[in-house]
Formats: C-alpha cells, sequence, structure tokens
C-alpha cells in the first residue's frame, strides 16, 4: 500500500511534469573562456541545456562544432549518476584522473544549468541573464 502513493501522486501531476515537453526545456551558449585551466569539456563551446522532469531538473552539455556528432552528456554531482547516465558517450568531456577533479570541474555547471530550469522566459537565455 505505501509504494502505491508515490504512483498515485505522480497520476496527479501534469504530464509535463514526469514526460517534459519543449515548454520544459531552456538552453543557453557557452564557451571556454581563453586560458580557462577547469573547463571540462572536449568542444570549446556548446549549449548548456536545463530539462524541467520528474524527480528534479536534468542539466545536459551539447557540444558545438565536430564534437556535437557525439551526444551531449548529461551534468550531475553524483559520479554514479554520471557513470550511469552517460554509459557510453566518449569524446566529450576531457580526461581527468579521479571523479574528484571531474566533480570540482563540472560543479560550476551543474549550478548554472540548474537555474536555467528557474528561468520563466523562454527556451533560449542570453549568456547575461544568469
Amino acid at each position: 500500500m505505501i509504494g502505491a502513493l508515490p504512483a498515485a501522486g505522480l497520476m496527479i501531476q501534469p504530464a509535463g511534469f514526469v514526460v517534459p515537453d519543449a515548454s520544459d526545456v531552456r538552453f543557453q551558449a557557452i564557451s571556454r573562456a581563453n586560458g580557462e585551466k577547469d573547463w571540462p569539456f572536449v568542444a570549446d563551446s556548446g549549449k548548456l541545456a536545463c530539462v524541467r522532469m520528474f524527480p528534479g531538473p536534468v542539466v545536459v552539455f551539447i557540444p558545438d562544432g565536430a564534437a556535437a556528432k557525439d551526444r551531449g552528456v548529461i551534468l550531475d554531482a553524483n559520479p554514479y549518476a554520471m557513470m550511469i547516465n552517460n554509459w557510453g558517450v566518449k569524446n566529450v568531456l576531457l580526461p581527468y584522473d579521479k571523479p574528484e577533479e571531474l566533480i570540482r570541474r563540472i560543479a560550476p555547471f551543474v549550478a548554472q544549468g540548474r537555474m536555467l530550469c528557474k528561468h520563466n522566459d523562454g527556451p533560449v537565455v542570453p549568456g547575461a541573464e544568469l
């Protein structure tokens, strides 16, 4: 019976809460600053996206240019979630020695991406807005 309560809660939510639609996505162009040494991505520029969905916002980096042939990478401050969500994704993140190094490098982008989901002014957020 207790297990049915969360499922019942999902049934009374609007469809976009569980299955996102276009109005649940926000994008912002980002690029590597000159001399930036903690940039975590292979591509020097791309789009940071946030998708509002259950159980919380999902942050994605989508590379520009030649690297765009590979899919984007889901960013999370949890290294285990990163590993599971990005199984098989190659050539998007720069090499790192330890999971702590990866988290340190992507944490600012996770925070920025989550801020995108709080923005209600349309799907594309200009760089100066956050």
